[in-house]
């Protein structure tokens, strides 16, 4: 991963007429890329919520059945941040 960060934020590009383009740019990114990257990781925490995954998984499986998970036991917690 390191070496992957440097190549990619780190070093500079071999041609020094290209680095310069690079460099005058002052915005990367267009508003639907935005949108897309700001939208997942809104995204992200709200699966997360204990009462948002029980309705989902419920309902992804088709039961009224609510599943009893209880996502923040130290057990559970402990193997998270084994992994």
């Amino acid at each position: 991963m390191l070496k992957l960060f440097i190549c990619i934020f780190v070093e500079k590009n071999a041609d020094a007429a290209k680095q310069k383009g690079f460099d005058e740019k002052q915005k990367y990114m267009n508003p639907l890329s935005t949108l897309a990257i700001v939208g997942s990781s809104i995204l992200c925490p709200l699966l997360g919520q204990p009462f948002i995954t029980k309705r989902l998984a419920a309902l992804m499986t088709g039961s009224g059945q609510i599943m009893h998970f209880k996502p923040f036991t130290l057990e559970n917690l402990k193997g998270s941040a084994i992994s």
